[in-house]
């Protein structure tokens, strides 16, 4: 199964999102959406598939807090896991990915702010 799960790892490049967090399920619906040459796959951290991602790289599997990009079997959180997404979809969305040029901690606060915000409101 480790095989299996690495080999699934490096052939596609997958968001890891938390099924049960009304912000996090919008943004899965915003993928489908928005993603029009289907370049990430959809991954539950509640699926059988999440939960083992989320063991192979040592992330909590009971409580979820961040936002998990694994592109070309690299990991990426928060909001370089976010930019990285943005500037691969179509424009206007694209055009985020200037957002890298933004200070990391100003950033970090912006993801800060949403989880508070989702945990406030969900």
């Amino acid at each position: 199964m480790p095989n299996q799960i690495e080999q699934l790892i490096q052939e596609h490049d997958m968001i890891l999102f938390d099924a049960q967090c009304v912000l996090c399920s919008a943004w899965a619906d915003f993928m489908i959406k928005h993603d029009h040459q289907t370049q990430f796959k959809l991954v539950s951290v509640q699926s059988q598939l999440g939960q083992q991602i989320l063991r192979k790289y040592q992330f909590p599997t009971d409580h979820f807090e961040t936002m998990i990009l694994l592109e070309k079997g690299q990991l990426y959180t928060e909001s370089t896991a976010f930019l990285r997404i943005m500037q691969r979809l179509d424009f206007p969305y694209s055009s985020l990915k200037y957002g890298k040029l933004l200070p990391k901690k100003l950033l970090s606060t912006a993801m800060l702010l949403v989880q508070m915000w989702n945990r406030t409101f969900y």
